[in-house]
């Protein structure tokens, strides 16, 4: 698995869940995202070109580097990381700025729902949320006057078997209360979300193709049309 950031390592920082073996993670990353996780933000920005992404938990700054590269891949946005750890916001600012990646990111020292409430409405593109578990979906709801309409959430360690979530059942909650949601089944899991999707992009909340409409809007068909295809073609 090749790491933009580093060697790799493998097998997920928790071995012992299911696939754990099968994923990698970076050297000095080692309880953030798995390089596949980090590969999948990358894509996901690099695509969509958000103008501002806000990430909580920034820890080592693993996950804050790979978000970083694809904006200056992409050569747009910029990034607003949360720690609360001063020690480790430093560190992160420190490590960030010695590979180049500075002038995209702003490292903020600050509890991550402090710092969602300072944002302005209606202003984030993009947003990966990495703090504690029991916090995502304070996190979540902290966001939702912030997000643009269409704005993508990111949230890591979903799986209901994560050995950290305690009682928390976060992707059962996420499931419940979010229209347009597609979880990978990672080994710790990670979920991503529009909760601001405006209601003329959702065909109905039943379908399982709302999502689909919104990337391929003009020309993906509707599930009436793939039912009437499916049944002439058996």
């Amino acid at each position: 698995m090749r790491n933009l950031f580093g060697n790799t390592i493998i097998g997920d920082c928790h071995p012992e869940l299911p696939r754990g073996l099968e994923y990698h993670r970076g050297e000095w990353g080692m309880g953030s995202a798995s390089i596949e996780e980090a590969w999948l933000l990358y894509g996901l920005i690099t695509s969509c070109k958000p103008q501002l992404v806000i990430e909580t938990g920034t820890e080592t700054g693993w996950t804050t580097a790979w978000i970083a590269q694809a904006l200056t891949d992409a050569a747009y946005g910029r990034l607003i990381t949360v720690e609360k750890d001063q020690k480790k916001a430093q560190a992160a600012s420190e490590r960030i700025a010695g590979m180049e990646l500075a002038s995209r990111v702003e490292v903020v020292c600050d509890d991550s729902l402090k710092a969602i409430a300072s944002l302005s409405d209606y202003s984030v593109d993009f947003a990966f949320l990495d703090t504690l578990i029991h916090l995502r979906l304070l996190e979540l709801q902290a966001l939702r006057t912030k997000l643009k309409p269409g704005a993508i959430v990111v949230i890591h360690d979903t799986s209901p078997q994560h050995p950290m979530a305690g009682n928390t059942k976060l992707l059962d909650e996420l499931q419940k209360n979010c229209k347009s949601i597609l979880h990978i089944n990672s080994p710790r899991g990670i979920t991503i979300l529009q909760p601001n999707l405006p209601d003329k992009w959702v065909r109905s909340e039943r379908s399982c193709i709302p999502s689909l409409r919104f990337i391929f809007p003009t020309w993906f068909p509707g599930p009436r049309k793939i039912k009437r295809w499916f049944r002439q073609a058996t």
